[in-house]
């Protein structure tokens, strides 16, 4: 790897369609609730909640980067951003969930971190992480 070397990791398209596919059906199900006669309150704050809920979904997703460059690496999610070394990264752990997805536990000095198989480059991540530090 050279000086210049950077490696971006963001979450992927089914994700982030998933979050905006959600938004879009609750949004129309707000709608439609507070459109038709004799609904109550409790259904409609359910909608709205729900809304709320994939609305922040696509923030985070929206928001969510691991950058691998030379020398450590930078996670950053829409509440907290996270710098360290290589050297500082104590234990990768990989964890089958179901067919499809794998989740990728980083533990750090400067705390944990978390991306999955659904990530755009988390295998080179992956690589970066294992020819970096040595384990995982």
């Amino acid at each position: 790897m050279d000086g210049g070397w950077k490696l971006i990791a963001k979450p992927g398209r089914i994700l982030r369609g998933s979050a905006v596919f959600g938004l879009v059906v609750w949004l129309v199900a707000l709608v439609v609730v507070s459109r038709i006669p004799g609904i109550g309150w409790g259904t409609f704050l359910s909608a709205l909640a729900m809304t709320l809920l994939f609305t922040a979904l696509l923030v985070g997703h929206l928001s969510s980067e691991i950058q691998a460059q030379v020398d450590g690496l930078r996670a950053r999610t829409f509440f907290r951003k996270l710098q360290c070394r290589w050297n500082n990264v104590r234990h990768v752990e990989v964890r089958p969930f179901m067919p499809g997805l794998t989740i990728y536990l980083v533990s750090t000095t400067r705390g944990p971190f978390v991306f999955t198989s659904l990530w755009r480059n988390h295998r080179e991540l992956l690589d970066a992480l294992r020819e970096r530090v040595g384990h995982g």
